[in-house]
């Protein structure tokens, strides 16, 4: 299953979701592997998952998965590798302002796209 937090607006509160969504006690008692994965290039998700691993933090069964690249195949290669490993892929999703690949490819890997509103 792969989940999407997308939005255009920045601020809505899409990374925060996402690593909820991703470590919540129901997730984890039903996905046996859970990648989170972050498309935006500005690294929100990266730099949280980066001090928690220095603080020793214990990841349980998430993964972190950070793709940047606007190259279309290697967006749809990094895509499928992460999905092929997982039972559940959680993306933060960035809006239309990395040219609109991200958002149109990673909503159409999705089976759930949820758009957070403020």
């Amino acid at each position: 299953m792969i989940i999407g937090f997308v939005q255009t607006k920045g601020g809505t509160g899409k990374s925060t979701l996402a690593v909820n969504t991703a470590f919540s006690g129901y997730m984890n008692r039903k996905f046996g592997s859970i990648a989170l994965v972050e498309l935006d290039p500005q690294g929100t998700l990266k730099s949280w998952w980066e001090d928690r691993d220095e603080m020793g933090y214990n990841p349980g069964n998430v993964s972190f998965h950070h793709i940047s690249s606007t190259q279309k195949e290697v967006f749809q290669q990094g895509i499928k590798s992460i999905s092929d490993y997982n039972e559940l892929m959680i993306m933060d999703i960035p809006g239309e302002s990395t040219g609109n690949l991200h958002t149109r490819f990673a909503c159409a890997f999705c089976d759930l796209v949820i758009i957070p509103m403020r």
